[in-house]
Formats: C-alpha cells, sequence, structure tokens
C-alpha cells in the first residue's frame, strides 16, 4: 500500500463536507483554510484593542467559537429543528444568524463541530475514501 497524492478535495475542504451529527446534517469545511484563519484573525485583532494582552472573559470566548465557526466553518445543515410555540417540530432554516444563535447556546454541538472541521477523514476525496472503506472491510473478515 502506498500513500496517495493528493488524497484531500480541496473543494470539500473550502466548501464543506457532510457530517452527521446527533440526527442532524451538518455541512463543516476544514479549519485548514484562508477563510477561518482569516476570521480568527479578524477576532484576535477586536480582542487585543478590547482587552490588550488579558484574555477574554470566558463568555466572549465561547461567542468568538460561535461567531467564528458561524461565518467559516459551518455552510449548511439539514435535519435542524425547534418547537413552535403548540409544541411542534418545525425546521430551521440554515441562516448565518440561526448558526450562531444555535452554537452559543450549544457546547457539545460547538465542540463536536470543531473536531470534525479538524477531522481529516471528511475531505478525502471520493474514490480514496471508498477504498479505505473496502480495505477495512476485507481486512476484518
Amino acid at each position: 500500500m502506498a500513500y496517495v497524492f493528493k488524497k484531500y478535495d480541496d473543494s470539500k475542504k473550502e466548501k464543506g463536507a457532510w457530517v452527521n451529527i446527533d440526527g442532524g446534517r451538518f455541512k463543516i469545511a476544514s479549519i485548514s483554510t484562508s477563510a477561518v484563519e482569516r476570521k480568527n484573525e479578524e477576532i484576535r485583532e477586536r480582542n487585543e484593542r478590547e482587552y490588550g494582552k488579558s484574555r477574554p472573559p470566558l463568555e466572549v470566548q465561547i461567542a468568538d467559537d460561535a461567531e467564528a465557526i458561524s461565518e467559516a466553518l459551518l455552510h449548511d445543515w439539514e435535519g435542524i429543528v425547534a418547537e413552535d410555540e403548540a409544541g411542534e417540530e418545525v425546521p430551521v432554516p440554515f441562516t448565518r444568524e440561526n448558526a450562531y444563535e444555535l452554537l452559543l447556546n450549544d457546547d457539545p454541538l460547538r465542540k463536536r463541530i470543531l473536531l470534525e472541521s479538524q477531522n481529516m477523514a471528511n475531505y478525502q476525496r471520493e474514490r480514496v475514501a471508498k477504498q479505505a472503506k473496502k480495505r477495512r472491510n476485507t481486512s476484518s473478515s
């Protein structure tokens, strides 16, 4: 077996790959993109102006993470619902504002999306991913 040259799909890394999390599907970009780098730099500069060399309060750090994820990492979702006034489940459309609100109030999801954005297996080219799956299935027989 050899190392596969260009095994990652740059389009998936930039535009996101679909990942299933707790019944929902999230389209998550790789943390290794220029959009993420720019957003993190913007947040760092803002916090430096506001707090100097001191670390921002925890609430600010959580809000910063939610902002960075909703604007640079998360590109879509499916299967996200909320309860309306009658207690019925209604779909929540993906918008940057909805994403920010969800991530601001859901620590485990925020952390999971960050982890998935670092999982390079999410961004493999289809052929490479199928070959890897095939090897795993045949080696376990």
